[in-house]
C-alpha cells in the first residue's frame, strides 16, 4: 500500500515532504479486507461516509472514530495519537529505527529520537540488562 496524497480541510494535497511519500507494508489478510471495502463503492478513496463522500476529518473524529473506540472498549484518543502508538510499538519490538522513520514519513531517525528518545532508552535498558 502506498500513500501519495492527503486530504486536508477537504482539499487533496501531496504529502508534506518527499520523505512523506512512503510504502506501508500490510499483510495479505489486510490487503484482502481493503479490496473488499473498495468493491463497495466506485470511489478512488477507501473510507467514505454514509453519503458516499470522503470523510471530513472533524466529522470522522467526532462520529466514526469515537464510535469505533467505544465499540472496542478503548479510552478516547485522537487519531493522530495512533502514530505514537505505532512508533512506540515498533521501537519496543526492536525494529530498525531507519525503517520506523521511513514508515512514519521522517527523513531520518533524528525526528524519531526527538519524539521517542525516552522510550528508546527505556527499551534498551530493559532488553540489554
Amino acid at each position: 500500500m502506498s500513500i501519495f496524497d492527503a486530504i486536508v480541510n477537504g482539499a487533496v494535497k501531496g504529502t508534506k515532504t518527499k520523505a512523506g511519500r512512503r510504502n506501508i507494508p500490510i499483510s495479505e489478510d489486510v490487503c484482502d479486507l481493503l479490496a473488499l471495502e473498495m468493491k463497495k463503492h466506485d470511489s478512488e478513496y477507501l473510507f467514505l461516509n454514509s453519503q458516499q463522500r470522503v470523510w471530513n476529518q472533524d466529522s470522522f473524529r467526532k462520529h466514526r472514530w469515537r464510535s469505533l473506540l467505544d465499540s472496542c472498549g478503548v479510552k478516547y484518543r485522537s487519531p493522530y495519537q495512533m502514530r505514537h502508538t505505532f512508533a512506540s510499538k515498533l521501537i519496543s519490538e526492536g525494529v530498525n529505527h531507519w525503517k520506523i522513520s521511513k514508515l512514519m514519513g521522517h527523513s531520518s531517525p533524528n525526528t524519531l529520537y526527538q519524539h521517542y528518545g525516552n522510550f528508546i532508552d527505556e527499551y534498551e535498558r530493559e532488553h540489554n540488562a
